[in-house]
């Protein structure tokens, strides 16, 4: 006590009463914070998970579902992962990364010290629990083995860890693993599987902007994404440039001039489900017979024997056959109408697969008269005829369609210039269609429905067969006499 006591008066003549407070309250709490670490690392040591063989760690992946060709259909997972090695790392992502999460990476052991008595400091002020300053092995450790609550006793676990996974494995062997685990947004996880989703691409083909994007998005996924939230995450990609220059991975002039342009466009690779109710039909069935964690977590690879040639001609036949049923019915119209000062921002989740001639897409009416329509689709225009809009009975084109309408189209003609459409509606009739092979029972190709999105009820499949026409008066009778 006599030593506290020198060293508080010490301090009052030195700094005043008040600092002399603060400076005796953080000297404490750094003393307790010593010999609590001392006795929370001996004792805790035999509460901590195993980091040995972090090499086999089997982080969960995605189950894959192929046609009989071997092609994907379809992919299922809580994590969307594709592991890869440390080599098709792109060191610019690496540089990115390490700016921004933990510039001492390659310096420290583990636990960046320096940064936790800064963040100490500037919480002691604020009168708060610490957080931040944890290293790229701190957030390792922690998103293995431990939970995300707030509390000493997990932040010393995180730190024990960190340090054991330091003793265990090399800076490359850690980075790896972190850059396959962190969580990038939009249900992926690693570089792979964001680098793919963000811009159609593999991380090794990432460039120095697209890197210090999605480096930056790792500080908070959700709001910083480049696809849902551009601006913040080109402000946070100039904040990563700005740091790849303090730390000397960029100099000044080409880090200002990196920060001039603008946000990489977002590629992300759109594809359609051929067979959505057969998809539905495999998962159900490995969900009865494995389980939902082995479905969404173990990676199994599914083969099928679903044709995908076969399985567009059905697609085709069905579509063809009942459009040309309802064509015969009545032109429903009852169109969406989008208000004129909302129409430039307007979008169709349609537009955000390729434009392809047969493909039938929701367009919106930018000007109709007596003979033609101008349509938007996405960033470009198509013209709509009224030879092509002349089995609803109409006349005029604009008696049937308005300005700010949302009408379904087909794209009968697509090039560079010029798109040529034609009227549709969604037929309201329903369809099936099975496809098997004779000799060995193989489902080639199955329609359940005409349009997935709308009902996911299989009818090849979960349809009972009603009851003949003979019998059906029967069936009328005994209803109608109760």
């Amino acid at each position: 006590m006599r030593i506290v006591d020198k060293w508080r008066g010490w301090a009052a003549k030195r700094f005043g009463r008040r600092t002399s407070r603060k400076l005796a309250y953080a000297g404490g709490l750094v003393l307790l914070s010593l010999i609590a670490g001392l006795v929370l690392g001996k004792y805790m040591r035999f509460d901590l998970p195993d980091v040995h063989n972090l090499e086999n760690y089997e982080a969960p992946m995605m189950t894959r579902v192929l046609s009989g060709d071997g092609g994907a259909l379809e992919t299922f997972a809580e994590q969307r992962r594709i592991v890869i090695g440390f080599h098709e790392i792109p060191l610019q992502y690496q540089q990115a990364l390490i700016a921004t999460e933990d510039s001492g990476f390659y310096t420290h052991s583990g636990v960046d010290f320096k940064g936790i008595a800064r963040a100490v400091w500037s919480d002691i002020r604020r009168m708060e629990l610490y957080a931040g300053a944890s290293t790229i092995t701190q957030q390792l450790a922690r998103n293995l083995f431990l939970t995300l609550d707030k509390n000493i006793h997990r932040k010393a676990q995180e730190l024990l860890l960190a340090l054991e996974i330091e003793r265990q494995y090399s800076k490359q062997e850690i980075l790896g693993f972190y850059c396959n685990q962190v969580y990038m947004g939009h249900g992926r996880y690693g570089i792979e599987a964001a680098a793919q989703h963000y811009y159609g691409k593999s991380a090794r083909d990432l460039d120095l902007l697209e890197s210090a994007t999605l480096a930056g998005v790792i500080q908070r996924p959700t709001s910083l994404s480049p696809i849902s939230h551009p601006e913040r995450s080109l402000r946070r990609r100039n904040h990563v440039l700005g740091r790849m220059a303090d730390v000397g991975f960029l100099g000044d002039e080409e880090a200002a001039a990196l920060m001039k342009q603008p946000l990489s466009p977002t590629r992300p690779p759109r594809t359609t489900n051929i067979a959505p109710h057969y998809v539905e039909e495999v998962r159900r069935w490995l969900q009865k017979n494995y389980g939902s964690s082995s479905l969404y977590r173990s990676g199994l690879e599914v083969q099928t024997t679903l044709d995908p040639r076969l399985q567009e001609i059905a697609n085709r036949a069905v579509d063809y056959g009942l459009r040309r049923l309802d064509r015969r019915q009545e032109w429903r119209g009852e169109l969406e109408n989008v208000a004129e000062a909302g129409r430039e921002a307007w979008s169709s989740s349609d537009w955000e697969l390729p434009l392809e001639v047969g493909s039938v897409v929701d367009g919106l009416i930018s000007t109709v008269d007596a003979e033609t329509a101008v349509v938007r689709l996405r960033d470009r225009t198509g013209t709509l005829s009224l030879a092509e809009g002349k089995w609803t009975g109409a006349k005029k084109l604009d008696a049937v369609l308005a300005s700010g309408d949302v009408a379904r189209v087909r794209i009968l003609t697509l090039d560079e210039t010029t798109i040529t459409l034609g009227l549709e509606q969604k037929p309201l009739v329903e369809v099936s269609l099975v496809a098997l092979e004779p000799r060995t029972g193989a489902v080639r190709a199955l329609v359940g429905g005409f349009d997935f999105d709308r009902s996911e009820f299989n009818r090849a499949i979960q349809a009972k067969r009603q009851t003949g026409s003979a019998f059906k008066p029967l069936v009328f009778a005994a209803a109608l006499s109760r």
